[in-house]
């Protein structure tokens, strides 16, 4: 059953990108893919890279800030095999099962590797909400109204899910294994962020992680012939990041490119040039994500040992 389903995202998302690329001008998408050189893809790659480094060091403070015992190298190497099962698996929070079971299997308690993984998936999230709510504020008049309020009301929701999740270890105790579970998981988010030197660290980590990713999607644009700057990347992005995250196609694939052509044409983009973005940004990801490969086979004897040991 779960293969089929797998099999049926992989067809989802094929589609998807067929049916944008029978509607749009061909000639104009190849003519704007030729525009991009070597340089700008090393480019690209490189600050593809620099994000990832970001992120798995943010989440290497919020384990060290749980109590686990640090090791810069381990949550370097897990980041980037979960990057790497992130692109390979349908959905885009296979990496996050993979961390937590690695980082479970490390400190002997899969339950606080889930908290600490959560937590960093939370900090990730507000990061690019809080880039996306400055952004819309500085140009409100980009995107219709209607759509731009209801981004404003997603940003809402976002940041007042986040305030009580930090705040319902205060409530309460109920004997019921949900809200026992839910409460824990809040005291482990008050354990993080715990002051505002902490509450800062992490969003500033989580901004300059976004900031890496929304410079590659500037560097491959220009090039493309998308000539939108910085400001305009924020507002329009964060809520086709969101969108990919629902588990409807492979890793995020077609449904980022109908997002992307979707509401980058509210902005008088043409499609062409949009979707040959999308594809290589995808692209990008993945080859972001190989040092995760080469990561994943080389500790493949560690797991073998460690089995050995335990055995």
């Amino acid at each position: 059953m779960k293969t089929a389903l797998a099999w049926l995202k992989v067809f989802f998302s094929v589609a998807l990108i067929w049916l944008l690329y029978q509607r749009i001008d061909n000639e104009q998408l190849w003519q704007s893919i030729q525009g991009i050189g070597l340089t700008t893809l090393l480019i690209a790659l490189a600050l593809q890279l620099a994000s990832t480094l970001t992120a798995a060091f943010r989440w290497s403070l919020i384990q060290k800030w749980l109590g686990d015992p640090p090791d810069a190298r381990f949550y370097l190497k897990s980041y980037f095999k979960g990057s790497l099962f992130n692109q390979l698996l349908p959905t885009s929070i296979g990496g996050d099962a993979y961390r937590i079971f690695e980082n479970g299997h490390r400190i002997g308690d899969h339950k606080e590797a889930f908290f600490g993984v959560f937590i960093d998936r939370i900090a990730g999230l507000l990061g690019l909400l809080l880039l996306n709510a400055m952004a819309l504020w500085w140009l409100p008049e980009l995107l219709p109204h209607n759509i731009a309020q209801g981004i404003s009301i997603i940003l809402a929701i976002g940041f007042a899910g986040a305030l009580f999740g930090l705040l319902l270890h205060k409530l309460p105790a109920w004997q019921l294994p949900l809200w026992s579970s839910l409460q824990k998981l809040s005291t482990r988010f008050a354990q993080v962020y715990n002051c505002s030197r902490t509450i800062s660290i992490q969003m500033g980590l989580s901004v300059i992680t976004h900031l890496f990713s929304m410079l590659v999607l500037v560097t491959l644009g220009q090039a493309l012939g998308l000539q939108f700057d910085l400001l305009v990347y924020l507002v329009v992005i964060p809520p086709v990041i969101l969108l990919t995250l629902l588990p409807l196609s492979f890793a995020g694939w077609g449904i980022r490119e109908g997002a992307m052509v979707g509401i980058f044409a509210l902005i008088g983009a043409e499609p062409a040039p949009v979707l040959a973005l999308s594809v290589i940004y995808g692209l990008t990801l993945m080859a972001a994500s190989l040092p995760g490969l080469w990561f994943f086979a080389h500790d493949r004897q560690w797991w073998q040992n460690n089995d050995t040991e335990t055995k």
